[in-house]
C-alpha cells in the first residue's frame, strides 16, 4: 500500500482493498443474486488488465489460503541449498548456519520455529548431489550419446539421398519411355497419312 501511494496511489486503504478484489480487472463482472437466480461471475466484453490465475492467485494469499514462499540466496558453499528447503513438520523455509566445535565449524540446516527439525549440511548436500546425478549424465554418456544420434542422422540422410536417386533415375526412365511413346505416335501418324495420300 505505501509504495502505491509512493507511484501515485490516491485512494483509502479499505478503498485499495475493495479494488484489488474485483474481478473486473481479470475481464469478469459479478452479477449479483436476482429472486430465483445464484449470484455469478461471468465474461465482461472488455480486456482484461490481469491473467484469471493471477487473480485467484491474489485472492488465495488475500484469504490466507496460499503463502508466498521467498528463497534466499546464500554465497555460503557449506550450505547451498539454505532458502531451497522446507520443513517437513512445520512448511517452513530451512535456514542454515554453523556452530563451532573443538577444531572446527559443523553446518546445519535448522528450522526457524519450535519444531526442532535439523540437518547436518553435508549430509543434505551429498543427498541432493545424488538426487541430481541420476538426472545428469556423464560428460562420457553424453558424447557416446551425441556420437550414436550423429550416426544414426547421417545413416538415415544417406538413405534418403540414395531413395532420391532411385526416384530420379525412375523418372527419367519413365519420361524416356514417354518421349519414346510419342515418338512412335508421331511416325505412326505420319505413315498413316503418307498411305492415305497414296491412295
Amino acid at each position: 500500500m505505501e509504495k502505491a501511494k509512493e507511484k501515485g496511489l490516491g485512494c483509502s486503504k479499505n478503498n485499495f482493498w475493495v479494488a484489488i478484489r474485483n474481478p473486473i480487472y481479470c475481464g469478469l463482472i459479478f452479477i449479483p443474486k436476482y429472486k430465483e437466480e445464484e449470484s455469478m461471475l461471468v465474461k465482461g466484453q472488455h480486456e482484461p488488465l490481469i491473467p484469471e490465475t493471477l487473480y485467484y492467485d491474489v485472492q488465495d494469499v488475500l484469504d490466507g489460503r496460499k503463502r508466498i514462499l521467498g528463497t534466499k540466496v546464500t554465497a555460503d558453499d557449506n550450505i547451498p541449498l539454505r532458502g531451497f528447503l522446507i520443513c517437513p513438520k512445520c512448511g517452513r523455509m530451512l535456514t542454515g548456519s554453523a556452530s563451532k566445535g573443538r577444531t572446527q565449524y559443523y553446518h546445519y540446516y535448522h528450522c526457524s520455529s519450535a519444531c526442532g527439525v535439523r540437518y547436518k549440511a553435508k549430509e543434505a548436500n551429498d543427498k541432493m548431489v545424488e538426487e541430481i546425478r541420476k538426472y545428469v549424465w556423464p560428460l562420457s554418456r553424453l558424447e557416446t550419446c551425441k556420437d550414436v544420434i550423429t550416426s544414426t542422422y547421417k545413416s538415415k540422410e544417406r538413405g534418403e539421398r540414395d531413395e532420391q536417386k532411385d526416384l530420379k533415375l525412375q523418372l527419367q526412365e519413365v519420361n524416356s519411355r514417354i518421349v519414346k511413346a510419342r515418338e512412335l505416335l508421331v511416325w505412326r501418324y505420319r505413315r498413316r497419312r503418307l498411305s492415305c495420300n497414296q491412295i
